[in-house]
């Protein structure tokens, strides 16, 4: 139920982004501040002027997964398979509207299934809104705004004052600000260019790690997989993005959408900029915690042999080993003498379909954990309650991305 947002004018050239929210506070009023900009949708749950969690409609459950897994540095319960369960829940309970707070919802399960302590819960409920209002603080105007009524039957484990949050995320800013024109996003992903430069300035060992490392993921993504901050990790980075050692790939969508951090008219002057160069690769945070040296083995089943050297071409890494299966009759016995780590396995094949394949290797304990990745066609709507009922552990859409689809099975092997 919406209600009247007291002294407020969207319409107002002077209010800012921020000012929306220190109303709400200032009334010390109870709610949800929606907002819209941009094609993004923000939330935000106010009790009694105090804030209770942020969240925004761009992949809030891969946000959550990327906390969870910083998380699991410290808390060993927090496992690869319990982060699958959280999305497959949420995904299963809850629809994509922001104002079901899907992945606060999944915090509060993990914590029924003692998963985490409350005290955990606190320190992720602080992390996401942190990040959050951050990228909120970034954003030049609102479109849209509603205060909506509290969430009935949500848990309140922490109401902090807004302007803790504020101080905290406009410190950051700056610092981000001074990594620009160079770095504008800690979605940008960062690619290792082994130029003249590096080979100057790194060790051969350095080389190899950080060719290994950088390799697609964001920022925010490394930060989770070595448990740092991503602005650290930025700043450490600088100096080989700024002689192009390091390449940076544009966000990729939907995370595009996302503000830039960086605003041209906001430059810093050059003495912060020589301090981060001061500070900079010293790599031994991204270095001496390499990714895991294991090569992955995935198995990927599908009818058509033109989609099968797709896949393997899409796939291509020192990390992967593909092995293609296209005839289903053959497929289990073929993937008990693999053992793969993952399996790519198409939906709609003749002779035995993905979902009966799926089903019999669930049944042998060797496989009850190996992340099986439904692949399904534009056109076709995979049947979610047939899917979790025999076992799988997520899906793809045909076609897609090179980018997509490791994006999907880094989610699962790394």
């Amino acid at each position: 139920m919406a209600q009247n947002f007291p002294n407020t004018d969207v319409t107002e050239l002077n209010i800012t982004p921020i000012e929306n929210l220190e109303r709400l506070a200032q009334t010390q009023e109870s709610g949800c501040l929606y907002l819209s900009s941009e094609g993004i949708d923000w939330l935000f749950y106010f009790r009694l002027g105090n804030l209770v969690y942020a969240t925004h409609s761009i992949d809030p459950i891969d946000r959550l997964e990327r906390h969870l897994r910083k998380l699991s540095h410290q808390v060993t319960s927090l496992t690869r398979e319990v982060c699958h369960q959280v999305r497959f829940y949420v995904e299963s309970n809850f629809s994509p509207d922001i104002t079901q707070f899907s992945d606060y919802q999944g915090i509060y399960w993990l914590l029924e299934q003692n998963f985490i302590s409350e005290s955990e819960v606190v320190l992720l409920v602080k992390q996401l809104t942190q990040e959050v209002l951050e990228n909120y603080l970034a954003i030049s105007s609102i479109e849209q705004q509603e205060l909506l009524s509290p969430p009935l039957n949500l848990p309140i484990f922490c109401a902090i004052s807004l302007s803790n949050y504020v101080q905290s995320c406009s410190q950051r800013l700056e610092s981000w600000q001074a990594l620009g024109p160079e770095i504008v996003s800690p979605y940008q992903r960062p690619y290792f260019f082994n130029n003249a430069y590096a080979q100057q300035k790194l060790s051969e060992d350095q080389q190899q790690k950080l060719s290994k490392i950088l390799k697609g993921y964001s920022f925010y993504h490394l930060a989770s997989i070595f448990d740092q901050d991503e602005l650290k990790l930025a700043q450490k980075l600088y100096t080989l993005v700024k002689h192009k050692a390091v390449l940076l790939r544009e966000p990729q969508p939907p995370y595009h959408k996302l503000p830039r951090f960086y605003k041209p008219e906001l430059a810093p002057t050059n003495p912060v900029v020589e301090e981060i160069e001061k500070s900079a690769l010293n790599l031994s945070v991204i270095t001496q915690n390499s990714l895991p040296t294991k090569v992955c083995k995935i198995v990927c089943i599908d009818d058509s042999k033109t989609m099968l050297q797709e896949l393997t071409r899409l796939l291509d890494s020192e990390n992967f080993v593909v092995h293609t299966i296209n005839d289903s009759l053959k497929a289990l016995i073929q993937i008990l003498r693999i053992k793969p780590d993952l399996i790519l396995l198409d939906v709609s094949m003749p002779n035995v379909d993905g979902y009966q394949i799926c089903s019999l290797l669930r049944k042998n304990p060797e496989f009850k954990k190996t992340p099986i990745i439904m692949v399904t066609a534009k056109t076709g709507l995979i049947d979610r309650a047939r899917a979790k009922l025999v076992g799988a552990t997520d899906y793809i859409t045909k076609p897609f991305s090179q980018e997509e689809l490791l994006k999907m099975v880094f989610r699962y092997l790394t």
